[in-house]
């Protein structure tokens, strides 16, 4: 059988990075690490991840709020202490963002890690399309390549169903592209404060290569600062 490339993704969340080391296997230094995916309770595992399919792995962290979208391998299953799920291996070609992870899961102080999710202050218009009724229009506060933060008067958000959670498409363009950028968001908090209303959401990549795609197109944002 031909293998699969990253027709499934591994999705799980974690609420600290400790949780998420316990899930870790180190290998030899020069060796990418391996991840126990741990599979949800009473659903099946995907089927397009058969030993040496090529996976993406979706880690979310709570604290620090963040997601990572790793390409892996899978190698394996485990089971252990009432868990079970897929051993996959992170990809040679995800080294750096191993280290990062790993750093973050850490606790580490990251300048890099700083860098890449640094905020940069940006007036943008946006278009929020929410799970039901009329599309809201906001502006920008600031821009990351993991989210991003907007401000809207309350009025146009009084009644509908935007919560902490509740994921919602946006549409953005950046100075100096002609495309527009279109990606799922999350919602990580709201604050109503009189006549305005601000929000916070944290980009749902559909894939690594969108992701790769906005930390560009965000990137250079941050040069032309």
């Amino acid at each position: 059988m031909a293998r699969r490339n990253y027709e499934a993704e591994l999705v799980s969340t974690w609420d600290s990075g400790e949780a998420f080391l316990r899930h870790y296997v180190a290998t030899d230094p020069d060796c990418p690490g391996h991840f126990l995916w741990p599979q949800p309770p009473g659903e099946e595992r995907p089927k397009q991840s058969e030993v040496d399919d090529l996976v993406v792995v979706v880690l979310r962290f709570k604290d620090p709020i963040l997601d990572f979208h790793v390409r892996a391998r899978v190698v394996g299953s485990w089971r252990r202490d009432g868990e079970r799920g897929l051993e996959v291996e992170f990809l040679p070609s995800e080294d750096v963002r191993e280290r990062l992870l790993l750093a973050v899961a850490r606790g580490g102080e990251v300048p890099m890690f700083r860098r890449y999710y640094e905020r940069i202050p940006c007036d943008l218009e946006v278009i929020l399309a929410p799970p039901s009724g009329a599309a809201i229009h906001a502006r920008t506060m600031d821009i990351s390549e993991g989210g991003l933060k907007l401000r809207m008067a309350t009025e146009d958000v009084e009644g509908r169903a935007l919560t902490v959670e509740a994921t919602m498409r946006l549409t953005v363009r950046l100075p100096g592209n002609k495309k527009k950028v279109v990606v799922d968001a999350r919602v990580v908090h709201i604050q109503r404060a009189g006549s305005t209303t601000t929000m916070g959401l944290r980009f749902v990549f559909a894939s690594v290569e969108q992701q790769y795609e906005i930390g560009k197109q965000v990137g250079l944002l941050r040069l032309s600062r």
